[in-house]
């Protein structure tokens, strides 16, 4: 598994922005290249992982690919270097190829803006009485993720064995998704958590991984 995060440097973004960033990338590519945006004809997302996603790096403007998004975003910078607006500048390239697997050990990630429910499903678990219980009903969650990541990276032989405790926990709140995600008012989280499942660092997962929400990072200890 491959994945590219490219940064452009004196572009600014706030996490609001980041639906006019995904429109002016794919005005550049004429709507023509699905991975780009993840819709059907119809403009309906497609099922299935993004495998491009649009980021905000150290604040901003970035590109992630993984697997053929990665390659893809490489020829799309390449061959548009000099059509990007004036303060579009590529200047930091992380690629990253890990294999995923199952350990003895335990492994530590943080996930940013995670949004794991429906607005119905928020609804549900806000209804819920007890702090353990809310963040049981979490963890599975994150581990469902895991699992619907490594089913669309065709790795479903680990799904089995993953198992994920939360560690530390910070309520956002509500969060509004953006416009082509329905514009669901659900709740969005910050969180820590532990698990036996090396994956790499800056994948997304959750509801909104097209658009920055539920990013995860690595902690080495």
């Amino acid at each position: 598994m491959t994945t590219k995060l490219f940064t452009f440097s004196n572009f600014p973004m706030r996490n609001s922005e980041i639906k006019f960033f995904r429109t002016l990338v794919n005005d550049m590519l004429n709507w023509q290249n699905r991975l780009f945006h993840h819709l059907n004809h119809e403009g309906e997302e497609l099922m299935g992982y993004p495998r491009i996603q649009y980021r905000l790096f150290k604040g901003k403007a970035s590109l992630f690919g993984i697997n053929e998004g990665g390659d893809a975003i490489s020829n799309f910078v390449a061959e548009n270097m000099y059509e990007f607006p004036e303060e579009m500048q590529l200047v930091s390239l992380k690629s990253e190829e890990l294999d995923v697997k199952i350990s003895e050990d335990k492994y530590f990630y943080k996930l940013h803006y995670y949004v794991p429910f429906s607005e119905t499903e928020y609804l549900k678990w806000n209804s819920v009485e007890g702090l353990v219980q809310r963040l049981l009903i979490i963890e599975e969650k994150i581990r469902s993720d895991i699992h619907i990541f490594l089913r669309d990276m065709n790795m479903e032989e680990f799904t089995n064995d993953v198992w994920v405790k939360i560690e530390s926990f910070e309520d956002k709140g509500n969060t509004l998704l953006p416009k082509q995600l329905d514009e669901e008012q659900t709740g969005a989280f910050n969180i820590s958590f532990s698990s036996n499942i090396i994956v790499p660092s800056d994948i997304a997962i959750g509801k909104g991984v097209l658009y920055n929400y539920g990013v995860l990072s690595r902690i080495i200890v």
